[in-house]
């Protein structure tokens, strides 16, 4: 494991981080993107439902959060965003999942 300076004392003793150039970002996305064109018609449909379930979740979250809320405005705001975010951050693990597994193959 190369290096990165991001040494802890405790049981995760190293961080490793993706840092890529943007040419390399830029060829990754392209990549994602023609791998989603190669998805079956019943991949992408259950891709759909999921994503709809986990933005429906962090809209639940957000409202469980903001509701009833006694911290102010700006702070009840700020939570319920860093909530509604945990269905947008589900969206994006469950694509690059699909991703990762379609590259293997």
């Amino acid at each position: 494991m190369p290096d990165d300076g991001l040494k802890s004392e405790g049981a995760a003793s190293h961080f490793q981080f993706d840092a890529y150039a943007p040419r390399e970002i830029s060829k990754r996305v392209k990549l994602a993107a023609v791998a989603k064109t190669e998805l079956s018609v019943g991949q992408l449909l259950v891709l759909a439902i999921l994503a709809g379930a986990f933005i429906a979740f962090g809209a639940l979250t957000y409202t469980l959060v903001v509701a009833d809320s006694t911290f102010g405005t700006g702070p009840t705001k700020l939570l319920g965003g860093l909530a509604f975010s945990v269905g947008l951050i589900l969206v994006s693990e469950r694509t690059c999942r699909q991703q990762h597994g379609r590259q293997k193959t």
